[in-house]
Protein backbone atom coordinates (compact mmCIF):
# COMPACT_ATOMS: atom_id res chain seq x y z
CA UNK A 1 0.00 0.00 0.00
CA UNK A 2 0.94 3.22 -0.89
CA UNK A 3 0.95 6.84 0.90
CA UNK A 4 0.48 8.37 -2.26
CA UNK A 5 -1.44 7.14 -5.70
CA UNK A 6 -1.32 9.29 -8.70
CA UNK A 7 -4.12 8.77 -11.52
CA UNK A 8 -4.47 9.93 -14.76
CA UNK A 9 -7.92 12.27 -15.33
CA UNK A 10 -7.04 14.32 -18.32
CA UNK A 11 -4.67 15.80 -19.83
CA UNK A 12 -5.47 18.92 -17.94
CA UNK A 13 -5.73 17.31 -14.64
CA UNK A 14 -4.11 14.09 -12.21
CA UNK A 15 -5.64 13.12 -9.70
CA UNK A 16 -4.26 11.90 -6.14
CA UNK A 17 -5.64 9.40 -4.19
CA UNK A 18 -4.02 9.98 -0.36
CA UNK A 19 -5.13 9.70 3.42
CA UNK A 20 -6.96 13.14 4.91
CA UNK A 21 -3.21 13.93 6.99
CA UNK A 22 -0.82 14.25 3.71
CA UNK A 23 -3.82 15.77 1.48
CA UNK A 24 -3.53 18.72 4.17
CA UNK A 25 -0.10 18.70 3.48
CA UNK A 26 -0.55 18.62 -0.16
CA UNK A 27 -2.63 21.86 0.06
CA UNK A 28 -0.17 23.40 1.97
CA UNK A 29 2.87 22.46 -0.34
CA UNK A 30 0.90 23.50 -2.90
CA UNK A 31 0.09 26.94 -2.15
CA UNK A 32 1.31 30.64 -2.33
CA UNK A 33 0.57 33.98 -1.59
CA UNK A 34 0.17 36.74 -4.49
CA UNK A 35 1.54 39.90 -4.94
CA UNK A 36 0.00 42.39 -3.32
CA UNK A 37 -2.94 40.31 -1.47
CA UNK A 38 -3.06 41.79 1.78
CA UNK A 39 -4.42 45.10 -0.58
CA UNK A 40 -7.27 43.39 -2.01
CA UNK A 41 -10.88 43.97 -0.73
CA UNK A 42 -11.67 40.29 0.15
CA UNK A 43 -8.67 39.48 2.28
CA UNK A 44 -9.26 43.11 4.00
CA UNK A 45 -12.89 41.80 4.41
CA UNK A 46 -11.50 38.77 5.75
CA UNK A 47 -13.19 36.56 2.85
CA UNK A 48 -10.04 35.28 1.64
CA UNK A 49 -6.66 34.41 3.10
CA UNK A 50 -4.64 35.50 -0.39
CA UNK A 51 -3.38 32.08 -1.06
CA UNK A 52 -3.63 30.66 -4.50
CA UNK A 53 -4.16 26.72 -4.14
CA UNK A 54 -3.35 24.36 -6.61
CA UNK A 55 -4.30 21.33 -5.18
CA UNK A 56 -7.89 20.60 -4.89
CA UNK A 57 -8.55 18.67 -1.77
CA UNK A 58 -12.35 18.60 -2.21
CA UNK A 59 -12.09 16.77 -5.60
CA UNK A 60 -7.87 15.60 -4.95
CA UNK A 61 -7.02 17.10 -8.61
CA UNK A 62 -4.06 19.15 -9.02
CA UNK A 63 -2.41 20.01 -12.66
CA UNK A 64 -1.05 17.47 -14.24
CA UNK A 65 2.31 19.46 -15.14
CA UNK A 66 3.02 19.37 -11.12
CA UNK A 67 3.32 15.48 -11.72
CA UNK A 68 7.33 16.02 -11.06
CA UNK A 69 6.71 18.48 -7.90
CA UNK A 70 4.46 15.68 -6.64
CA UNK A 71 7.39 13.49 -6.75
CA UNK A 72 9.11 15.61 -5.15
CA UNK A 73 6.78 16.44 -2.34
CA UNK A 74 7.12 12.40 -1.50
CA UNK A 75 10.87 12.23 -2.14
CA UNK A 76 11.05 15.03 1.34
CA UNK A 77 8.63 13.31 3.17
CA UNK A 78 9.53 9.60 2.79
CA UNK A 79 6.28 8.65 1.17
CA UNK A 80 5.96 6.19 -1.24
CA UNK A 81 4.35 7.06 -4.29
CA UNK A 82 2.44 5.24 -6.94
CA UNK A 83 2.06 6.68 -10.54
CA UNK A 84 -0.56 5.34 -13.10
CA UNK A 85 1.32 4.20 -16.00
CA UNK A 86 -0.98 6.30 -18.42
CA UNK A 87 0.84 9.26 -17.50
CA UNK A 88 3.59 10.32 -19.37
CA UNK A 89 6.57 11.98 -18.42
CA UNK A 90 8.89 12.53 -20.87
CA UNK A 91 9.20 11.27 -24.84
CA UNK A 92 12.15 10.04 -26.37
CA UNK A 93 13.22 12.66 -29.43
CA UNK A 94 17.29 12.78 -30.03
CA UNK A 95 18.79 15.31 -31.68
CA UNK A 96 19.97 13.67 -34.58
CA UNK A 97 15.96 12.62 -34.77
CA UNK A 98 15.33 16.36 -34.34
CA UNK A 99 18.25 17.39 -37.30
CA UNK A 100 17.13 14.17 -39.62
CA UNK A 101 13.43 15.85 -39.39
CA UNK A 102 14.65 19.36 -40.08
CA UNK A 103 16.20 18.26 -43.09
CA UNK A 104 12.73 17.07 -44.41
CA UNK A 105 11.21 20.52 -44.23
CA UNK A 106 13.87 22.03 -46.38
CA UNK A 107 14.02 25.79 -45.08
CA UNK A 108 14.75 28.72 -46.00
CA UNK A 109 16.97 29.66 -42.81
CA UNK A 110 19.22 27.71 -40.62
CA UNK A 111 17.76 26.48 -37.29
CA UNK A 112 20.38 27.77 -34.86
CA UNK A 113 21.86 25.63 -31.94
CA UNK A 114 19.46 27.03 -29.33
CA UNK A 115 16.19 26.92 -31.94
CA UNK A 116 17.03 22.99 -32.37
CA UNK A 117 17.46 22.56 -28.18
CA UNK A 118 14.21 24.50 -27.55
CA UNK A 119 12.50 21.98 -30.41
CA UNK A 120 13.70 18.82 -28.98
CA UNK A 121 12.71 19.66 -25.16
CA UNK A 122 9.55 20.77 -26.02
CA UNK A 123 9.23 17.57 -27.57
CA UNK A 124 10.86 15.48 -24.95
CA UNK A 125 9.02 17.50 -22.10
CA UNK A 126 5.33 17.91 -24.01
CA UNK A 127 4.57 20.74 -21.26
CA UNK A 128 7.22 23.14 -21.15
CA UNK A 129 7.70 27.04 -21.36
CA UNK A 130 10.22 28.60 -24.11
CA UNK A 131 12.00 31.30 -23.04
CA UNK A 132 12.94 33.15 -26.73
CA UNK A 133 13.79 37.29 -26.39
CA UNK A 134 12.57 39.54 -28.92
CA UNK A 135 14.66 38.74 -32.39
CA UNK A 136 15.91 35.01 -31.40
CA UNK A 137 13.41 33.07 -33.98
CA UNK A 138 10.58 32.17 -32.07
CA UNK A 139 8.40 31.75 -34.56
CA UNK A 140 10.65 29.34 -36.02
CA UNK A 141 10.89 27.23 -33.39
CA UNK A 142 7.14 27.45 -32.66
CA UNK A 143 6.55 26.38 -37.19
CA UNK A 144 9.12 22.85 -36.59
CA UNK A 145 7.19 21.84 -33.03
CA UNK A 146 4.18 22.14 -34.96
CA UNK A 147 5.24 20.65 -38.29
CA UNK A 148 6.63 17.68 -36.00
CA UNK A 149 3.00 17.21 -34.20
CA UNK A 150 1.64 17.58 -37.26
CA UNK A 151 2.24 13.75 -37.82
CA UNK A 152 0.46 12.45 -34.97
CA UNK A 153 -2.25 15.14 -33.93
CA UNK A 154 -5.20 16.16 -35.49
CA UNK A 155 -5.68 19.70 -34.86
CA UNK A 156 -4.44 22.34 -32.49
CA UNK A 157 -4.50 25.39 -31.07
CA UNK A 158 -1.88 28.56 -31.20
CA UNK A 159 -2.92 31.41 -29.21
CA UNK A 160 -0.96 34.67 -29.23
CA UNK A 161 -1.75 38.06 -27.62
CA UNK A 162 -2.83 40.64 -30.80
CA UNK A 163 -4.95 40.66 -33.82
CA UNK A 164 -1.45 41.13 -35.58
CA UNK A 165 0.18 38.50 -34.72
CA UNK A 166 -2.17 36.48 -35.93
CA UNK A 167 -1.51 37.54 -39.29
CA UNK A 168 2.47 37.64 -38.93
CA UNK A 169 2.31 33.82 -37.67
CA UNK A 170 0.56 33.01 -40.46
CA UNK A 171 2.79 34.90 -42.70
CA UNK A 172 6.29 33.66 -41.25
CA UNK A 173 4.77 29.89 -41.69
CA UNK A 174 4.25 30.95 -44.93
CA UNK A 175 7.86 32.14 -45.55
CA UNK A 176 9.13 28.71 -44.08
CA UNK A 177 7.41 26.67 -46.91
CA UNK A 178 3.87 26.29 -44.71
CA UNK A 179 0.93 25.94 -46.91
CA UNK A 180 -0.91 28.40 -44.30
CA UNK A 181 -4.04 28.61 -46.69
CA UNK A 182 -4.38 24.93 -46.43
CA UNK A 183 -3.29 24.16 -42.91
CA UNK A 184 -4.03 27.62 -40.63
CA UNK A 185 -6.96 28.76 -39.79
CA UNK A 186 -6.98 32.76 -38.65
CA UNK A 187 -9.83 33.39 -36.14
CA UNK A 188 -10.45 37.20 -36.33
CA UNK A 189 -13.54 39.52 -36.18
CA UNK A 190 -16.23 38.28 -38.05
CA UNK A 191 -14.68 34.63 -38.64
CA UNK A 192 -15.93 31.79 -37.71
CA UNK A 193 -14.18 29.76 -34.32
CA UNK A 194 -14.45 25.93 -36.20
CA UNK A 195 -12.75 25.21 -39.40
CA UNK A 196 -11.43 21.78 -40.96
CA UNK A 197 -8.20 22.86 -41.24
CA UNK A 198 -5.61 21.30 -38.48
CA UNK A 199 -3.84 24.54 -36.91
CA UNK A 200 -5.98 27.44 -35.41
CA UNK A 201 -4.28 30.68 -35.04
CA UNK A 202 -6.23 33.33 -32.49
CA UNK A 203 -6.16 35.58 -29.46
CA UNK A 204 -6.71 34.79 -26.11
CA UNK A 205 -9.28 37.64 -26.62
CA UNK A 206 -11.22 35.86 -29.68
CA UNK A 207 -11.76 32.94 -28.08
CA UNK A 208 -12.03 32.82 -23.71
CA UNK A 209 -15.60 33.51 -23.76
CA UNK A 210 -15.95 29.62 -25.77
CA UNK A 211 -17.44 26.96 -23.42
CA UNK A 212 -14.97 24.43 -22.10
CA UNK A 213 -16.19 22.02 -24.75
CA UNK A 214 -15.34 24.14 -27.69
CA UNK A 215 -11.51 23.52 -26.35
CA UNK A 216 -11.97 19.47 -26.55
CA UNK A 217 -10.96 19.06 -30.10
CA UNK A 218 -7.43 20.26 -29.50
CA UNK A 219 -4.82 17.73 -29.37
CA UNK A 220 -2.01 20.35 -28.40
CA UNK A 221 -2.26 23.68 -27.08
CA UNK A 222 0.78 26.21 -27.98
CA UNK A 223 0.66 30.42 -26.21
CA UNK A 224 3.10 32.97 -27.74
CA UNK A 225 4.22 35.53 -25.40
CA UNK A 226 2.10 33.85 -22.67
CA UNK A 227 2.97 36.46 -19.78
CA UNK A 228 0.93 38.45 -21.56
CA UNK A 229 -2.27 36.55 -21.62
CA UNK A 230 -5.00 37.64 -19.07
CA UNK A 231 -4.53 35.10 -15.56
CA UNK A 232 -8.04 33.98 -15.67
CA UNK A 233 -8.42 33.64 -19.18
CA UNK A 234 -5.64 31.47 -19.88
CA UNK A 235 -6.27 29.11 -17.23
CA UNK A 236 -9.75 28.65 -18.71
CA UNK A 237 -8.59 27.62 -22.11
CA UNK A 238 -5.76 25.69 -20.85
CA UNK A 239 -7.81 24.18 -18.73
CA UNK A 240 -10.36 23.19 -21.22
CA UNK A 241 -8.23 21.36 -23.20
CA UNK A 242 -8.30 18.48 -21.57
CA UNK A 243 -7.32 16.32 -24.67
CA UNK A 244 -4.18 18.23 -25.55
CA UNK A 245 -0.50 16.33 -24.55
CA UNK A 246 1.06 18.71 -25.97
CA UNK A 247 1.07 22.31 -23.74
CA UNK A 248 4.03 24.71 -25.19
CA UNK A 249 4.55 28.06 -23.65
CA UNK A 250 7.19 31.27 -25.31
CA UNK A 251 7.68 34.33 -23.40
CA UNK A 252 10.81 36.89 -23.74
CA UNK A 253 10.55 37.18 -19.88
CA UNK A 254 9.55 35.70 -16.64
CA UNK A 255 8.03 37.21 -13.37
CA UNK A 256 10.29 37.78 -10.58
CA UNK A 257 7.74 36.37 -8.00
CA UNK A 258 8.17 32.88 -8.52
Amino acid sequence: MHDLTVFKKNESYIRLECDYGISQELSDYFSFYIPGYQFTPKFKNKMWDGKIRLYNSRTNLIYYGLISYIKLFCEERDYSVAIDPKIELQEEFSLIEAQNFIETLKLPHIVRDYQLSAFVNAIRNKRIVILSPTGSGKSLVLYLIIRYLQRTEKKGLLVVPTISLVSQMYKDFQDYGYDSEKYCHRIQAGIEKDSEKFLYISTWQSIFTQPAKYFHKFDFIMGDEAHTFKATSLTHIVESCVNARYRIGTTGTLPNNG
